[in-house]
């Protein structure tokens, strides 16, 4: 029998002897294909190694709950000490918080335990094959911002308010302002770390990105408890992190081949699909309309623009207008397009659909041959319409 089958055996038998019925022997061993023999070698095994194990009726074995001995940590399998160092490799926007910490620590514990255990390098035991990689972190690097994580979590601690100076992203004002501390909230979505807190300076909840904080340092001002400050209720209905007191109805239509794209990923909780061709259209034909609610907009815009010309938005109106400024604002960039080199054509340029939405990324030099204006962004004139598409088959969620 080798090492690792008697582990997780072992570590079976444990989760067992941990639940308020404990454990036959014969039931156990009948229930997982073990030898009854071999199984109660394991329990006494145990008991040896110092496991407060009690026998709460002829045959039936559990943990003793009113033991105040600290069972021994069973020994790890070398797949689960390689799983606590890839949560550890991919903490990285957490990393330098007390949890991310304590995660270090308990990797180096376990890591030096296996490797006096079973002389194996402490960062990787060769024993088990790279089946999974993990692709390399690129966003924000949080060990320059530890002092404030620090500070912040001291604050949640002991409850107290924090003074602090902050940037904001749009226009890079600096304001001078004391917070209540609510949690800190890892987005993995965004790749950030965000402090969730009540802000006396607006009198109101706010979403804080922790590398902003220019200086913070706790006061002696207690706070009181707030429930709203909880991430559930602080974020609800936002699409990221930043909400909206406006909660808005969205409608949005994908086009061509980025529908099964956005179709196998779940954008907003609330959402609901309905697929307007039927199954077996061709991927570049294909149209696809997604409803939810969010309260704000801002971060869906940004997240509309990652798809260009093959994303609408049909309601609400404000959304639209937004989209529109957007994509014409991107296309003063360019006034006038060198030549389309052809050995990359297929790659940027794609065949215009019945019933698609107009390709406001075709080549421009045609269309600007004579004018390098662009058209105003409202105005019923300049208003362009909605694609007259027919539902054909439903699919909801």
């Amino acid at each position: 029998m080798g090492r690792n089958e008697q582990q997780a055996r072992t570590q079976l038998l444990m989760r067992a002897l941990m639940t308020s019925s404990g454990v036959r022997i014969a039931d156990f061993a009948r229930r997982n294909d073990f030898n009854p023999r071999t199984v109660r070698r394991d329990l006494e095994s145990l008991v040896a190694g110092g496991y407060p194990i009690a026998e709460a009726e002829p045959g039936r074995y559990q943990l003793d709950p009113k033991s105040t001995r600290l069972a021994p940590i069973p020994p790890l399998l070398p797949d689960e000490l390689l799983a606590i160092g890839a949560a550890r490799e991919n903490a990285s926007e957490w990393r330098k918080t007390k949890l991310g910490r304590a995660l270090d620590s308990a990797w180096c514990k376990l890591s030096m335990n296996h490797s006096a255990a079973t002389t194996a390098p402490a960062a990787a035991p060769p024993s088990v094959p790279a089946a999974l990689s993990f692709g390399e972190h690129l966003g924000i690097n949080y060990d320059r911002f530890h002092r404030t994580i620090e500070t912040i979590e001291a604050a949640i601690a002991k409850r107290v308010a924090i003074s602090c100076r902050y940037r904001r992203i749009r226009g890079g004002e600096e304001s001078e302002r004391i917070i209540e501390p609510g949690v800190l909230h890892v987005d993995p979505a965004l790749d950030s770390l965000y402090l969730i807190a009540y802000c006396r300076l607006r009198n109101d909840i706010r979403v804080f990105a922790v590398h902003r904080f220019l200086s913070a340092h706790t006061i002696d001002s207690k706070i009181t408890a707030r429930p709203a400050l909880a991430d559930a209720t602080a974020l609800d209905g936002a699409f990221h992190i930043w909400r909206d007191k406006t909660v808005s109805q969205i409608h949005l239509r994908f086009f061509g081949d980025d529908t099964a794209h956005v179709a196998e990923r779940t954008i907003h909780k609330s959402q609901r699909t309905q697929w307007l061709t039927p199954p077996n259209t061709p991927s570049a034909d294909t149209v696809l309309d997604i409803f939810f609610e969010v309260a704000g907009t801002q971060e869906l815009l940004h997240w509309l623009l990652s798809y260009g010309a093959a994303v609408q938005v049909i309601s609400p109106p404000s959304l639209i207008h937004a989209h529109h400024r957007q994509l014409t604002g991107a296309l003063a960039r360019y006034p006038v397009l060198p030549p389309q080199p052809t050995e990359s054509a297929s790659d940027f340029v794609t065949e215009q659909n019945p019933g698609d939405p107009p390709d406001l990324f075709r080549d421009q030099t045609e269309r600007d041959r004579s004018s390098t204006s662009v058209a105003p962004t409202s105005g019923k004139k300049n208003a362009q319409p909605l694609s007259p598409v027919t539902p054909v088959v439903t699919r909801g969620k």
